[in-house]
């Protein structure tokens, strides 16, 4: 049978404690790393030009798809001709030519 460890027992405290103490870590001998940053690139020093579809284009021409503004372009027959592209493959969409100087929409002609 076995038989319990009584705690008062001075050899079973001692082995209790170096089995804890092998256990337990080192805490004085690990050193704290600093923590290190992540170099920003630095081919990305100018801001990007980010498109917003809420907000309407201030020049050329844009495709308005479903209510949204998408891309933008510098002449009409361009836009025309992106626009119809699109409508070829998706003919669901309603797609309009936005004109920025006069603020018009109109539909693909």
């Amino acid at each position: 049978m076995h038989r319990p460890v009584a705690y008062n027992d001075s050899r079973s405290r001692e082995a209790r404690c170096r089995i804890m103490n092998n256990r337990q870590p080192d805490f004085a001998s690990i050193r704290k790393q600093p923590m290190r940053k992540t170099p920003a690139p630095a081919d990305e020093s100018e801001p990007r030009f980010v498109q917003r579809a809420d907000v309407a284009p201030t020049n050329g021409f844009s495709l308005v798809v479903d209510g949204h503004f998408k891309a933008r372009y510098d002449d009409q027959i361009t836009a025309q001709n992106a626009g119809a592209e699109l409508l070829g493959r998706f003919p669901m969409l309603q797609i309009l030519i936005y004109d920025a100087a006069t603020r018009m929409k109109s539909p693909l002609q």
